[in-house]
Formats: C-alpha cells, sequence, structure tokens
C-alpha cells in the first residue's frame, strides 16, 4: 500500500518537471465534469450431461460520477455504484457503494505530437463506502451440477464496509465537452485485503469557467 502511495505522488510530482519544450504547460478551463463507468461481463456454458442444459451468468454496473474543479485541476467528486447479477443458476445480493473523490490533472499537455494533444494523465483518491467486502480466503462454495463457484466475499444489507481507491490513468477528450479516460486502479478494503483492476468510462463537461 505505502509502494502505491509513493508511486501516486511521485508521479504526479515528475510531471511537474518535464521539459518545456516536449509538454506545455496549461490548465483545465471548466468546473463541471460529470460521466459513467459502466461495466458489462458474460459468461454461458452448457453443462455436461446430455440434456444440453445451458447455464449463463450476466453482470451489470452502473457507476456514474460528478466532480466540480475546486482548485485549478483538483477536482472533488462523488462516485455511486450499483451493480446487479442475473443468473439463470446462480444468485447473490446486488453491490453498492458510495464514495467520494480528489482527482488532480496535471497542468501539462503533449505539444510536439499532434494527435496526443488533447492526452492527458489523471491520477485520483478515493474514499468509499460499500455492502462488498472481499475476504482473504473462500467462504462458501456454491456448486451446481458440477459446476462450482468459489465465493471469497460477503455482501451486506448496509453500506458498512469502507476501501480506499487509488487510480492513475489517462484521458482523451474527443471534444470540447466529452472525453475518455481508462485507470489503473488499486483497492484496499476494510480487513487489509486488496486487488487490482483496470476501467474505463466516458465523461462531459457541463460548465466552462
Amino acid at each position: 500500500m505505502k509502494r502505491i502511495c509513493c508511486l501516486f505522488f511521485l508521479g504526479a510530482l515528475s510531471i511537474q518537471l518535464i521539459d518545456a519544450q516536449f509538454f506545455e504547460k496549461d490548465t483545465v478551463c471548466d468546473k463541471i465534469r460529470a460521466g459513467l463507468y459502466n461495466n458489462i461481463a458474460y459468461y454461458d456454458e452448457y453443462l455436461d450431461g446430455g440434456d444440453g442444459e445451458k447455464i449463463y451468468l450476466l453482470g451489470l454496473e452502473f457507476k456514474p460520477y460528478v466532480a466540480y474543479n475546486l482548485y485549478k485541476n483538483f477536482y472533488l467528486g462523488t462516485i455511486f455504484s450499483y451493480e446487479f447479477l442475473a443468473s439463470n443458476f446462480y444468485s447473490r445480493k446486488n453491490i453498492m457503494e458510495l464514495g467520494v473523490t480528489l482527482r488532480y490533472l496535471p497542468p501539462y499537455h503533449i505539444s510536439e505530437i499532434r494527435i496526443l494533444k488533447k492526452l492527458r494523465l489523471l491520477f485520483e483518491i478515493g474514499y468509499h463506502k460499500t455492502n462488498f467486502l472481499l475476504l482473504p480466503t473462500t467462504q462458501k462454495v456454491f456448486e451446481y451440477k458440477g459446476k462450482i463457484i468459489n465465493e471469497n466475499f460477503k455482501i451486506d444489507n448496509s453500506l458498512k464496509n469502507s476501501k480506499i481507491t487509488l487510480s492513475v490513468g489517462v484521458l482523451y477528450q474527443i471534444c470540447k465537452c466529452m472525453y475518455i479516460d481508462f485507470d489503473y486502479m488499486h483497492v484496499s478494503y476494510t480487513g487489509g485485503t486488496v486487488e487490482n483492476g483496470i476501467m474505463g468510462g466516458i465523461g462531459f463537461i457541463f460548465k466552462q469557467k
């Protein structure tokens, strides 16, 4: 965790020291941004046994956020997530979370390569309350006609668990009011369990300075 934090802040600091001939200094010029990090996962399989039964899992996550330009290139935001699972053989509770984030966009862009002029780095830290908790070991084994799912998590009825997220990514502005971003995220849960992942989203600029 300490190593991730050091990389997070050293990365932000190093951007300030890049040679100005390749990177041009600027600042963001908007006040409010909002966007979506939606995910979809699908799995199906025909079970052995001769009856040709097909099982499936469909996971959908809806994850909107809104952020306000608090000071220069720092954005204070809030994010909400709701994930549900549809299946014909397996069920679990839906996952919810609510969090606050602080995002920093270094005030530089690449000036020498035309296609990369709208590309920016981003760094973000977040604190979230969630009903999901990743566990260090498998707590329950679900089996259906030979298909096994190991559950190394628990899902509560309320947002009683906490997690801290650290993200490093890139943002590309498609047009004046729209951008996409791809982030690498490190997640630390209550109790010390961790996971890493990649997410992508689309964002919109609603109010210019």
